[in-house]
């Protein structure tokens, strides 16, 4: 990545969930239905995404973010997307916002809200299938 896209990544990383001030938190109560999210919960999340695409949009020092903002919650493997897209079709920058956001999520899991080192956290994201 050049130093620009870098820069893309960056700023739409720090604003990636600005969506999710719109919507009803699709995380919230994931935990009572046994870590499985429901069609309801789901369409919360991409509609968040959307949301905060739009934002990113409209806010120049962010528009470059439209992309990464709106595709970071597409799974690789094709299901639950937005769009038609799977694997390589998602871009690469909402694919590095996928892996950073499912490696806080694990973090919080494993009772670790620090940015230091998880390995339970890396062990679970390799676990995890892609295709």
């Amino acid at each position: 990545m050049s130093y620009s896209d870098l820069e893309v990544l960056r700023r739409a990383a720090l604003i990636h969930d600005i969506g999710k001030l719109g919507v009803e938190d699709p995380w919230e109560e994931l935990a009572s239905v046994d870590g499985k999210m429901t069609d309801y919960q789901f369409y919360n999340l991409k509609q968040s995404s959307l949301l905060g695409a739009m934002i990113a949009r409209e806010t120049p020092a962010f528009g470059e973010g439209e992309d990464p903002i709106a595709y970071h919650h597409d799974w690789f493997d094709g299901s639950h997307v937005s769009r038609n897209q799977s694997g390589q079709e998602i871009p690469l920058r909402a694919r590095i916002i996928a892996v950073a956001n499912s490696y806080d999520r694990l973090c919080m899991a494993n009772g670790e809200a620090t940015l230091t080192y998880d390995p339970m956290a890396v062990e679970q994201l390799r676990t995890i299938p892609t295709a």
